[in-house]
């Protein structure tokens, strides 16, 4: 998605995404589709079940110091 300032003219960042998957230039695999949908599906739900596992190891040490 491209932003505009008041005049139109194309806003970029001064500092580069890396990708997910491999590293490069965020920019460069998205827009040449380096990756399939479904491999950064996998990552994505990879992530979510790694942060949702950590947040419930959180939740039972609190649990556990309550009692």
């Amino acid at each position: 998605m491209d932003v505009l300032d008041a005049t139109g003219t194309k806003l970029s960042r001064k500092i580069y995404l890396k990708c997910f998957l491999c590293g490069c230039q965020a920019q460069e695999c998205a827009s040449s589709r380096k990756h399939s949908v479904s491999e950064l599906q996998a990552y994505i739900a990879k992530e979510i079940n790694n942060y949702l596992s950590e947040d419930a190891k959180i939740l039972v040490s609190m649990e556990s110091k309550s009692f």
